[in-house]
């Protein structure tokens, strides 16, 4: 009765429970990873009720029911499984392209490096060569220019030579030239000339304007002091009175400079360039190398031609 009740039934006698296998632990446990392999549960075959076994029959062994809902969890946990794994597979993939790019992108680093440091020795190379090309040129130069200097020195110094024979050789023809004009003169002395008469020295006639000293006329007046008044009218503006003063002293002592240099004052302030020109022209010729000879040239260039 009790099979039978099993059977069609569907319920689990304790016989049953007793029998049952003990359930597989759930994934996600405690001790296992989402990497873990998780078991398939092992479907039981379909049960026949033809040939479900009798209770009480010895030669027939109890097959336990199937839980519906035990195996739909593990089919569960089982397609969690494969999806943890494809995304551990994922990000598995996805680190190993960051580390292929990774390398690469240091091989490529390591070839830069690598190209710039060969370029780098190149260009030494070529740096090298042309400072050693250069070296040679200047070394070159160098001995050009010795060789020139050398040549140059040579050149002079047999120059020099060439002149130093040739003076000797015009020395000795004019000693030898000499020697043979005195053994000439020693063979054909010259006959001796007379003296000449000595000459009268003629007697100059000087015609002269001065007039007869009057040893009656009162004594001239001293120039110096009738320079001195003059200048003081000029200075004073007393053009008139500074001209007669100086034609004064010019007609009582006409070789006294000082009193041209005065008359050409006072014709230069009264604008008459010609006669002062004329008196500063006296004055200079009288005194060529007075104290202000510079200053009444450049006076008689301002007065014009």
């Amino acid at each position: 009765i009790v099979g039978i009740a099993s059977l069609f039934g569907g319920g689990e006698t304790k016989k049953d429970k007793e029998k049952e296998p003990p359930k597989e632990e759930v994934i996600g446990g405690p001790s296992r990873t989402a990497a873990d392999p998780v078991p398939t549960p092992t479907q039981q075959p379909a049960v026949d009720p033809g040939t479900q076994p009798v209770a009480g029959d010895p030669g027939s062994a109890a097959v336990p029911a199937v839980d519906p809902a035990a195996e739909e969890a593990a089919r569960a946990e089982a397609a969690k499984a494969e999806a943890a794994k494809a995304e551990e597979e994922k990000r598995l993939e996805a680190e190993a392209a960051q580390t292929a790019t990774a390398k690469a992108e240091e091989q490529k680093k390591l070839d830069a490096d690598a190209a710039k440091q060969a370029k780098l020795a190149e260009q030494k190379v070529a740096a090298d060569a042309a400072a050693a090309k250069k070296a040679e040129l200047a070394k070159e130069n160098q001995a050009r220019l010795e060789q020139q200097k050398a040549d140059a020195a040579a050149a002079k110094q047999a120059r020099l030579e060439a002149q130093k024979v040739a003076a000797e050789k015009a020395a000795a023809d004019r000693q030898a030239r000499l020697e043979a004009q005195r053994a000439e003169a020693a063979r054909n002395p010259p006959p001796k000339k007379e003296p000449a008469p000595k000459k009268e020295p003629r007697k100059k006639v000087v015609a002269t304007n001065a007039a007869p000293v009057d040893p009656y006329a009162p004594p001239k007046a001293d120039p110096a002091a009738a320079y001195k008044t003059g200048f003081q009218q000029y200075v004073r503006g007393d053009t008139s009175g500074a001209l007669a003063t100086f034609k004064g002293a010019q007609s009582a002592n006409p070789g006294y400079a000082p009193t041209y240099r005065g008359l050409g004052l006072v014709y230069e302030k009264m604008g008459n360039k010609t006669a002062a020109k004329l008196a500063f022209k006296r004055y200079l010729q009288l005194s060529p190398n007075a104290n202000d000879a510079a200053q009444i040239k450049d006076r008689m260039e301002k007065l014009g031609s």
